[in-house]
């Protein structure tokens, strides 16, 4: 593996670093590329108002997001004491890459005085050399004399990176721009926002009176490289969604932007949180990661950006939803769920449904989560449950509740003349579904039949499609599930073998007087 190893004191890291970062990934063909911000640099001293060691750690870190190559962020040098020397880095890296192709990357003015460097005999003897050529007429010839030079006197492998997108910008130039409100085009996004949000190098944003545009790298900069994406992706949807169903558009933005700015924290971290702020916890919540996030999240915005009730709500429920959602948080509960970078069996669908009605898509994704959440096995918050049968009852003519499902499965197999048809309230006993309908085929004929039929009249009458099938179609037991309600078809045989009734035998069986042999 060829791996690029770029450090600097990153006091902040910006642009010109990443073109610089970019060019060598290209040309030297690198596979990865290790960026190792530097402690105390022995040739210069941070100046007054620096960031700190972990901060500009943080900020190198969310830099990366905007590299076309794999790359990794080293705090090696912030946890040594003292002057970084870069022969000790060397060592240690080439101690953890025995075997690969180590290349130590430089700008010009640190090329051409490397020879003076601590140990320059050691660094040579670990690592080859790209060195970052500027535009300067009379640098081709400076260069080429250096490099004969460490060639010569030292062994060393030397390769000119050719910089044609050269940003000539320095970390001093950023610094002493910020505080004007100028240099957001000399930094990544998101290190922009993280400067703006920690009131680094004399910035004092106001980060309570923020237009979406000067919200969006704040928020990023609350985020792993790999999320942030994700959130752009939220943040368009949510204002598709907001303009087609008629919702506050800048609030949409808003919400959509700041609704994971906790997510990257861990369970120690998220459980602070909710301490600091009050925020009470259900048994679940307390044991649940991912659940946390949007309680935290909501908290922080309403704390630090002051955020209206209408986007708190959207991002308190954005995770498990709840009955009788806002607008606005029905919005950015689906727009976090299809945005554009999702991909997953059945978002396509799941789109179309929701630009088509906003009801039925939450709907959708709702007992689509209730489903997953099932199959692995996980504990499903109450919320979600209680949001979905919300929309079943409340949603009109073509949603029903679980009960009204699970009769109208029973009369669809007495319509094609099942045996022993029983219906079970299991909402007590389980996460699996609120009811159980089991019915007997005579044959594999029947089964067929019956299965087919139920499948019609849910489709038909409540616009519903089994989540999930299990079993042979003409086979001797076949299961359609519907997230709310399982409906199960045996022959007698395996009706006896199974025995479903008697394994849920604590639950409650529904008085079919007077529904089976009627329409509805």
């Amino acid at each position: 593996m060829r791996i690029g190893i770029y450090g600097g004191t990153f006091n902040p890291i910006h642009r010109g670093h990443l073109t610089a970062a970019k060019a060598a990934a290209e040309q030297l063909g690198l596979d990865k590329l290790l960026l190792v911000p530097a402690n105390v640099p022995p040739h210069k001293q941070l100046p007054e108002g620096s960031a700190s060691p972990s901060q500009r750690l943080e900020m190198t870190v969310l830099a990366t997001a905007e590299l076309d190559c794999k790359a990794e962020v080293l705090d090696i040098e912030l946890r040594r004491t003292g002057k970084s020397y870069t022969s000790d880095t060397l060592r240690a890296l080439r101690e953890q890459y025995p075997d690969d192709e180590l290349w130590l990357l430089m700008g010009s003015d640190m090329f051409l005085s490397l020879h003076s460097w601590h140990e320059p005999e050691v660094i040579l003897s670990l690592v080859n050399v790209g060195a970052f050529s500027r535009v300067a007429g009379d640098e081709d010839e400076v260069f080429a004399a250096q490099k004969a030079r460490l060639e010569q006197q030292f062994g060393a492998t030397v390769a000119t990176v050719d910089n044609r997108e050269v940003i000539e910008v320095s970390s001093t130039d950023v610094r002493s721009a910020l505080p004007t409100g100028e240099g957001r085009d000399m930094l990544p996004e998101a290190v922009y926002g993280y400067i703006l949000r920690e009131h680094l190098y004399g910035t004092n944003c106001d980060l309570k009176h923020l237009t979406p545009e000067e919200l969006r790298p704040i928020a990023l900069s609350y985020l792993k490289p790999k999320r942030m994406p994700h959130v752009l992706g939220t943040e368009a949807e949510a204002v598709r969604l907001a303009v087609q169903y008629g919702a506050d558009v800048t609030e949409a933005r808003i919400a959509a932007l700041l609704h994971d700015c906790t997510k990257k924290l861990e369970l120690r971290e998220q459980l602070a949180l909710c301490e600091h702020y009050g925020i009470e916890l259900d048994e679940l919540e307390r044991k649940a990661l991912k659940l946390l996030h949007s309680k935290t999240g909501a908290a922080v915005a309403r704390d630090v950006f002051g955020v209206s009730d209408a986007v708190y709500g959207a991002i308190l429920w954005h995770t498990t939803g709840k009955p009788d959602m806002t607008l606005l948080e029905k919005i950015i509960y689906l727009a976090d769920y299809i945005e554009p970078t999702r991909d997953f069996p059945g978002v396509e669908e799941l789109r179309k449904t929701v630009h088509a009605d906003l009801d039925e898509g939450l709907l959708m994704g709702l007992n689509m989560t209730i489903r997953e959440m099932e199959e692995m096995g996980n504990p499903i918050h109450k919320n979600t449950r209680e949001a979905r049968d919300y929309l079943l009852k409340n949603g009109g003519t073509t949603m029903k509740t679980p009960k009204d499902l699970a009769l109208m499965a029973a009369r669809a197999l007495d319509d094609k003349k099942a045996k022993d048809i029983q219906v079970l309230e299991i909402t007590d006993l389980t996460t699996l579904a609120d009811y159980f309908v089991i019915a007997t085929g005579s044959s594999n004929t029947q089964i067929n039949a019956l299965v087919d039929n139920v499948e019609k009249e849910l489709h038909q009458q409540a616009g519903e499609e089994p989540l999930h099938r299990e079993g042979y179609r003409g086979g001797t037991w076949v299961l359609l599930d519907y997230g709310c309600i399982a409906v199960h078809v045996f022959n007698a045989e395996n009706r006896q073998f199974y025995g479903l009734e008697h394994l849920w035998r604590d639950g409650k069986k529904v008085d079919l007087t007077g529904v089976l042999g009627e329409k509805e």
